[in-house]
């Protein structure tokens, strides 16, 4: 929680369909913290599209599936490093 209320960037990665973000913004919003964590420092990296739906997960290697997705520890440094506009 403590990370909630920093002025860290808050990443979720995860490899489904938005559990565990929707699960942390349950607990945020029991808490009464949702106001302190804004939406320009969440970051959730899932398999749902850009319209927040899920989405039919091909068959590969599970490598392809996590670049895929952005999932791929170099896909997320990636995306983390754009977020915080960190040349990578």
């Amino acid at each position: 929680m403590e990370i909630c209320e920093s002025e860290s960037l808050v990443c979720v990665a995860e490899q489904n369909n938005g559990y565990i973000l929707q699960n942390l913004l349950k607990v945020l919003h029991r808490r009464s913290k949702m106001a302190q964590v804004h939406a320009d420092r969440l970051l959730a990296v899932n398999t749902l599209d850009a319209g927040g739906r899920p989405q039919f997960i091909h068959s590969g290697t599970y490598e392809e599936l996590t670049e895929a997705f952005g999932l791929s520890s170099s896909a997320l440094a990636r995306i983390i490093a754009k977020r915080l506009d960190v040349d990578h």
